[in-house]
């Protein structure tokens, strides 16, 4: 079973949901999730949608949490099955979002 490094970042759009992370065919990623806020004080919003489904709320796992100015925050560990997708929302463009782990055959 090869293993490899997950590293993704991107600063999205003000009020966008955006993909942050994807995992790739026949992976299983374990990866945390860092927030970085630049900016005023705002909140933002962490969903995990199976194979890449429509956001839906039961897919939100952190709900707008609160950023102070300059803030930070980190998500849990978590596990995600193949095809499976990270998104990002926040109503401020100041954010820069880090996603690190591993990737592992499956």
């Amino acid at each position: 079973m090869a293993t490899d490094v997950v590293k993704a970042q991107t600063t999205p759009a003000a009020s966008t949901l955006t993909d942050v992370h994807t995992v790739a065919a026949d992976k299983l990623d374990t990866i945390r999730v860092f927030v970085s806020n630049r900016g005023a004080a705002t909140t933002w919003r962490l969903t995990y949608a199976p194979a890449g489904a429509a956001d839906v709320d039961a897919h939100v796992i952190v709900r707008d949490e609160n950023l102070s100015s300059p803030g930070s925050g980190v998500s849990k560990p978590m596990t995600m099955a193949a095809t499976d997708v990270l998104r990002v929302f926040s109503p401020s463009a100041d954010l820069t979002i880090f996603v690190n782990g591993i990737s592992q055959d499956v």
